[in-house]
């Protein structure tokens, strides 16, 4: 069973697109540029991809179980040199 966990970012409103993350301008494909620097897709963040209903949850369990036990790992393995 394979589970999809993320998909493509397909953001688009007002001649504007996410084109690797980044707004740009549909009919050109030119980046739209902020102060300095271009525009990130609102929508991705910049990510170029959206998690789905599952990656959410699967994120959600990975925030609350794994990552104390991880951090817990490191600190036993710092104290322990």
């Amino acid at each position: 069973m394979s589970l999809d966990l993320e998909h493509p970012c397909f953001y688009r409103i007002n001649g504007l697109h996410c084109h690797h993350g980044e707004l740009a301008d549909c009919m050109n494909i030119v980046q739209c540029l902020g102060p300095n620097e271009p525009m990130k897709c609102p929508a991705c963040q910049g990510t170029e991809t959206l998690t789905t209903t599952d990656g959410e949850v699967l994120l959600a369990f990975i925030k609350k179980h794994l990552r104390p036990m991880v951090a817990e790992l490191v600190r036993e393995v710092m104290d322990a040199t």
